[in-house]
């Protein structure tokens, strides 16, 4: 349903420099708008809604680039997205049904170019003023919107594409034709809903929504040094498992943590340090605690990254929240030159780890954090 909008809005809009080569689909005709009444809000919001497991069969559509800013009014439409938004993608048809309830053009004077509504993932969570890379795994093509006119109660299915192995933010965006945004097909990110509450993991081309509002925190270690690292970052992985810095390998062990998007209140925000102060050696820490955290950004030798992941954290006595497990801290007391923690949840490697001289940190028997389940 398309129709007239008569209430204005103001925010800030989100331009995106995108290359992208992909079919499109059947374009609506202008000639089918018409007035509507019952406007819904005009607030955005997040997507309330995620997909079932699917498999994404076709080749990846990205990685592409888009850097969040202002949106000019005078370039075409001004386009935004209202929620409740929803996707629904299914393992057998390849297939993605994409719902929102309205895709409108905000401009008071100008008629929007052609439009694709976008189903697009990402690494990280989009940061206002922040570039970006994403892939687009679904698109819906619209035609061009007169001044203060909106798409309402969109329901299209349509195909499924995938992405590289990893694990990623999923974000509706509403995308304009408009000449010299820099994008390969000129098509520019005006607006996005989101993330979605869950993330989604491919493998192999596999899309799965992950159990929970948690991503898995990866371990590699680095023979020479006899170091530990943890990651939770799909790009960090990615670039570990492909050899992109030599020598780091799986360990085969791994934890839960939640992501920063949509982690619970209650619990904290874990950052992480680095210091090349150790050279030839380099150094990475994780904490969330307020007082090694001021002690860190207010010293010398080490740089705030910053925050990576999100934990429920461990009382005085080392005992875990409900529904969550032990991460043991352990400090290998500057051997070989430079510090390393390491951090597990298998108490049979925590032994080990103690008795080849590695100090156990944290509360009670020495908990950093806790595991989500």
């Amino acid at each position: 349903m398309i129709g007239n909008r008569s209430t204005s809005w103001s925010a800030a809009r989100l331009p995106g420099c995108l290359a992208v080569f992909i079919s499109l689909f059947a374009i609506l005709s202008p000639a089918s708008l018409r007035a509507a009444d019952g406007v819904p809000s005009l607030a955005a919001s997040a997507p309330d809604a995620v997909g079932d497991s699917l498999v994404a069969p076709g080749a990846a559509q990205g990685p592409f680039r888009a850097t969040v800013g202002e949106k000019a009014y005078s370039v075409g439409g001004a386009l935004h997205l209202t929620g409740p938004a929803s996707y629904n993608a299914s393992s057998s048809s390849g297939l993605v049904e994409l719902k929102v309830a309205e895709l409108g053009n905000d401009s008071m004077t100008t008629t929007s170019n052609l439009i694709r509504l976008r189903m697009i993932v990402t690494t990280t969570p989009i940061v206002g003023g922040n570039s970006f890379n994403y892939w687009i795994l679904a698109q819906d093509a619209f035609g061009p919107l007169p001044p203060q006119f909106a798409y309402f109660n969109i329901d299209d299915t349509v195909q499924l594409f995938s992405a590289p192995d990893g694990i990623y933010y999923v974000y509706f965006g509403a995308f304009e034709l408009e000449g010299g945004c820099g994008s390969g097909d000129g098509y520019c990110l005006d607006w996005f809903l989101g993330p979605f509450p869950n993330l989604v993991q491919f493998t192999g081309g596999n899309l799965s929504l992950l159990n929970g509002p948690t991503v898995v925190a990866i371990e590699y270690y680095y023979p020479p040094w006899n170091m530990y690292f943890v990651t939770a970052i799909a790009a960090e992985i990615a670039a570990l498992d492909n050899g992109t810095f030599p020598g780091w390998q799986r360990t085969g062990l791994q934890f839960n943590v939640y992501p920063l998007a949509g982690a619970p209140a209650s619990s904290s925000t874990v950052y992480r340090f680095f210091s090349t102060i150790f050279d030839p050696k380099s150094a990475h820490f994780y904490t969330a605690n307020v007082v090694e955290y001021n002690a860190l950004v207010n010293g010398v030798g080490w740089q705030l990254e910053g925050p990576v992941f999100a934990t429920p954290m461990p009382a005085n006595d080392g005992s875990c929240p409900a529904d969550s497990i032990p991460i043991y801290r352990l400090y290998n007391n500057g051997m070989g030159g430079a510090p390393n923690h390491r951090f597990t949840t298998d108490l049979n490697e925590r032994a080990l780890m103690i008795a080849a001289g590695w100090i156990p940190e944290g509360q009670g028997i020495g908990v950093g954090f806790c595991s989500p389940l």
